[in-house]
């Protein structure tokens, strides 16, 4: 059985991949992208001006679907609510997310 924090980090393991639209081509293989989320970067690849694009860690991924991007921020208050009691069970595989006093711990069967 392997690790259960290295099977949980596995998850979300890695930058994040962000979405934007090119906003200028340069000549040296990079591009200045505008992302939805705020802020612009310079990424390396090639596209064309205006094209819809993810980039991860610096790097051009590749073309992004055209549809309407929708951003959620979600706020977290200064002081956690009350925590629910413990256990909620997460697939098959046997794990309990367990939840108290503010804290989460993945616990395996």
């Amino acid at each position: 059985m392997s690790n259960i924090w290295q099977t949980f980090r596995a998850l979300t393991a890695g930058p994040p991949r962000l979405l934007g639209s090119v906003a200028t081509v340069h000549g040296d293989g990079t591009v200045t992208v505008e992302l939805v989320a705020g802020g612009t970067l310079r990424a390396i690849g090639e596209a064309e001006a205006g094209a819809r694009v993810f980039v991860r860690a610096g790097k051009l991924e590749g073309a992004a679907p055209t549809g309407i991007a929708v951003l959620i921020e979600i706020e977290m208050p200064d002081t956690p609510p009350p925590a629910p009691e413990p256990s909620m069970r997460l697939a098959s595989g046997g794990y309990l997310l367990l939840a108290s006093g503010g804290r989460l711990r993945l616990t395996s069967l």
